[in-house]
This record gives structure tokens, sequence and C-alpha cells, in this order.
């Protein structure tokens, strides 16, 4: 089965693919960066962000690089597409980064070739995607000695804990909150219901859990629930709305498992609000509790995850 990023790079496949983006009002989020180079050549900046994106998508589950789309700021710090800017000599900046791009990680990786999109076969000018998969093994290092993963729209160094974890095994549990973006789902009326899981990456079993999710800016919403194992605690959290799931099982490696799902509808302020602010606490025995700080991007059709952070509590 095709991971995400895949599946994303098998759909840009024309410039009607590309305008359709645009159109919808896609912005750069966890698989998807965009460049837009004035020429053919991968200058001194572009190599160190290619090096960067290769670890940074490869240690994240994959991505993909556009390269011919601008992007500009929208509300929330958005990078959204904005308009396409054809590459002159498209061909030679394709040469060029499928014959680097495996020197710029450490180890090298098998990369697929970038796929060149234009408007007819004859046209030396035109657009790019760069497929990097997903790394099956150990960490992928960027040719600054740095190892990178995707948070958001972002690349950032990877924290020491997180690298020890990737290359070791574990004496304890390491549960992490997911919010299952490809799964979630927009009804009708507008109403998205998103599911709140549990993942143990580590290869300790954890028996037993406690999931804790707030929402931080409840007032762009219409309407919100939480459902499923989650239990509302506003009433002893005043000004707040907090929901609680405490789940009485064991938490594998490679078995994560839904919890509960989040049911939202947006605000409407001339055109429908579209981020949404999420904080989820993860408790267990054996385990520092974790917290992580997720944005959302909730387009007409799709949702993004837009940035996120994840800290150690206690």
């Amino acid at each position: 089965m095709a991971n995400p990023a895949e599946e994303f790079f098998t759909s840009i496949d024309t410039i009607g693919a590309v305008e359709e983006l645009i159109y919808s009002g896609e912005a750069e989020a966890q698989y998807l960066e965009c460049k837009s180079p004035h020429s053919p050549h991968l200058t001194k900046d572009l190599r160190a962000m290619l090096s960067q994106a290769a670890s940074g998508f490869a240690n994240s589950g994959g991505g993909i690089i556009l390269w011919g789309v601008s992007t500009e700021k929208h509300q929330g710090d958005l990078d959204i597409l904005s308009q396409i800017e054809p590459i002159g000599q498209v061909k030679r900046l394709q040469l060029q980064v499928d014959k680097l791009l495996p020197r710029l990680v450490n180890p090298s990786l098998p990369f697929p070739s970038s796929r060149l999109i234009r408007q007819s076969s004859g046209d030396s000018k035109g657009l790019m995607v760069t497929y990097i998969p997903p790394s099956e093994a150990d960490p992928i290092q960027s040719e600054d000695g740095k190892f990178y993963i995707r948070t958001g729209d972002e690349f950032r160094e990877m924290p020491y804990s997180v690298l020890q974890r990737m290359f070791t095994g574990a004496s304890a549990p390491d549960l992490q909150v997911v919010v299952y973006e490809t799964l979630a789902k927009i009804d009708e009326n507008g109403v998205w219901d998103i599911p709140i899981g549990v993942d143990n990456v580590s290869t300790t079993a954890a028996k037993g859990f406690r999931v804790v999710l707030e929402i931080v800016n409840p007032d762009v919403c219409e309407s919100l629930e939480a459902i499923s194992l989650f239990q509302d605690r506003a009433a002893i959290n005043p000004g707040k709305r907090i929901w609680i799931a405490n789940v009485d099982d064991w938490a594998f490696r490679g078995m994560p498992s839904v919890v509960g799902r989040v049911k939202i509808k947006m605000k409407k302020q001339g055109r429908p609000l579209r981020i949404l602010n999420l904080q989820l606490r993860i408790f267990t025995d054996r385990m520092r509790a974790r917290q992580r700080t997720l944005k959302l991007e909730l387009t007409k059709t799709t949702l993004r995850i837009k940035d996120e952070r994840d800290d150690l509590l206690f």
C-alpha cells in the first residue's frame, strides 16, 4: 500500500492537477514543500534546502518538493500556493537534482527520478516534482551533519530523544498521541470528523494510559464535541474545553489504535476559519508524560497538520 506522500506524488502529474491545488487553497504542509527558482540551477541555498528536505521527509514518512510554484503568506502564517512559475530548461534542473540527491544524505538512498510536468512534450520550460520516500531503516542525515524531521511546513533538527529512539530500542514505553489526518472526513453540513489515536513507538508494551485533549481556540468553532472514549471535563476546568480518555488496554508497537473522535464545524467570518489549535497530553506508567501541540489547517476538503511541537512534561 502506498503511503500518503507517495499517493500525493502520484496525483500531481499534470498542469491541471497543480492548478487545482492552487484553486483549492492548498498550503505547504507535512508532505509538501514548494520552490520557485529563477533558473534551472541548484544554487548553494537550494542544495542546502534539498539536503535538509531529503533528511526531513525521509525521517517523517516521506514527502514531495514541487518546483516551479510560488507561495504567499496567509492567515495563521500559512504558506498558500499562489501561482505557477514555469522553470526554463527544466530538464537541466531535473538532471542536477536526480544526480546529486543520493549524495546529499547519509546513508545514501535510491531516490526515484523526478517527474517533469509541461504543457506539451516539446516545451523546454515547465514544473518538476521530486519524491522523497520514507526511510525504512536508520534515520537519514543531511550533508550538514544534522538529522531533520518534518513538522508542519518546516524542517527542524531532530530532538536528541527522538534520534536516540530511532537508533536504539527502549526499556520503557514511548506513547504518542496521533491525529489521523488522512482518515479525517467532512460531511455535507461542513462538520469535520477527526480521529485521535495512540501509537507506541518503542519496543516495550504499555498497559493502560490516559489521553487529555484540549481545544485551545474553541471560539473558532460553531459546534464542537469529542466522542467515543473521551469524557467532557470542562465543568472542572472553567473556561477550557477539555476531554479525557482513560484506556485500560495494552499499547503495542506497530498496533496504533483510535481512542476517540473530535467533531467540529468551523465558524464563518466572510469565509470559513481554517486554523484549529489542539493540545494533546498522554500519561502512562514508566514513561514521562508527553504533550503535543498541533495547528490544523482545515480547508473545504482536506485537513493538514500545519505545525506541531512535542514536549516532555514533569
